[in-house]
């Protein structure tokens, strides 16, 4: 009886191991690139995995040609970065696409105007398709931006005299063409829900679009495409803006258990997070003070170009009267605690390492980074997008509390 379960046992875990090996082989990619006007230096891909957690790969040129592997859920878009000294993600040397399971082949010249040839993947081909369908507005996009960015530059040296009204017009601009495109790619959504292409673009809009018109266009979406990594993108956006107990019973983020404990939540001061030492932090505490929670990332830039400015207004302001909680998102435990120390920060860091589907991101209903939010005494919300530190309105914020405060019960 003992050696049929010993067999039994072993002939399990073989299974296992096939079947693992090949979930894995059928969601493996592989990339070939070629940089066309650099032989050396290091090229960066960040996308999601097979679990959907995000990496972070470097590659070594070698003759301008570098080389990526891994796997990937379904469909995620990845961002390859070109050039390590740009930290701006709308530099042409980031290259967007939609990766999948597929040999994929990229050739990028940064110093000349085509776009890098990316070939190999069905699904990006169907963007691209789709992308010259709707040409002629995103060219007018483009020029607009040129544009825009021409008088800003400008007004930075010499304020025009109709500023204001060059800004409004401006605006109205930008808001009619991005209109346009998006009444392009709704109608697209609604032609093609088993397209992992249609969440994508649906992704792409969440922000301003209605939740209402969300949920129904997400609905539209078929089985395979939401289980894509895109899919639960999209999912992780629209779970935390919607109130609809019902979309949200049917539509877990991460487990049902999971609404059942956000229930539960009434303030901040209902979460305990991890400090950097491991010590479980009860918020609880922090009672009668006014809070500013920091949701940043250590992968996030304009995250980090508010340190210095946060670190200034700690000092400023009392922290029995003010208190700062930066919360950080990353889901790399020993990545965010080298950011602390890398940045010397200082004051109430706290990890929540399940990131944008953590608990307290959902609760405040995070959806990037960074993101700053004004707590009063009694944890109600004061302003749930408010200010980054280095934009002046949030110290006019913070003034005004402070001089129109009560004494502490």
């Amino acid at each position: 009886m003992r050696a049929y379960l010993l067999i039994t046992l072993f002939l399990l875990t073989i299974s296992t191991n096939i079947f693992c090996q090949t979930v894995k082989n059928n969601n493996k990619f592989t990339i070939n690139g070629e940089l066309l006007d650099r032989d050396t230096g290091k090229v960066v891909l960040w996308y999601d995995d097979l679990e959907n957690k995000g990496h972070r790969d470097t590659a070594t040129l070698k003759k301008g040609r570098f080389v990526f592997s891994g796997t990937v859920n379904r469909v995620c878009e990845a961002l390859l970065w070109t050039n390590l000294k740009n930290i701006n993600f709308d530099d042409r040397s980031v290259i967007r696409f939609l990766l999948e399971p597929k040999e994929f082949s990229i050739n990028f010249q940064e110093s000349r105007e085509p776009a890098p040839i990316i070939s190999g993947g069905i699904i990006q081909k169907e963007k691209e398709n789709w992308d010259r369908e709707k040409s002629v507005l995103l060219i007018a996009k483009a020029n607009f931006r040129l544009r825009a960015d021409s008088f800003y530059r400008l007004a930075k040296i010499t304020k025009p005299p109709d500023f204001d009204n060059t800004v409004t017009y401006l605006t109205f601009q930008r808001d009619s063409i991005i209109e346009k495109i998006r009444t392009k790619d709704i109608g697209y959504i609604k032609a093609h829900n088993d397209s992992y292409l249609s969440s994508y673009l649906l992704l792409n809009h969440y922000r301003k679009l209605p939740i209402d018109s969300l949920q129904k266009l997400y609905m539209l979406l078929g089985n395979q495409v939401k289980k894509s990594t895109i899919g639960k993108g999209l999912l992780d956006v629209i779970y935390p803006l919607t109130n609809d107990k019902d979309f949200r019973r049917l539509n877990p983020v991460v487990d049902l258990d999971f609404d059942k404990r956000l229930k539960k939540i009434h303030s901040i001061y209902d979460f305990s997070l991890n400090d950097t030492a491991g010590n479980k932090i009860d918020l609880g505490a922090l009672k009668w003070k006014y809070l500013i929670l920091d949701f940043w990332a250590s992968w996030c830039h304009p995250c980090i170009e508010n340190i210095p400015t946060q670190k200034q207004m700690m000092k400023d302001y009392n922290v029995d009267s003010i208190q700062f909680i930066s919360i950080s998102l990353d889901t790399d435990i020993a990545k965010w605690k080298r950011a602390v120390k890398q940045h010397g920060l200082t004051g109430l860091q706290l990890s929540e390492p399940d990131g944008f589907s953590g608990l307290i991101t959902v609760y405040f209903k995070v959806l990037y980074v960074p993101h700053y939010i004004v707590i009063d005494k009694t944890g109600h919300i004061i302003n749930a997008n408010a200010p980054q530190p280095m934009n002046p309105e949030l110290k006019i914020i913070l003034d005004k509390l402070l001089s129109k405060q009560t004494p502490n019960p």
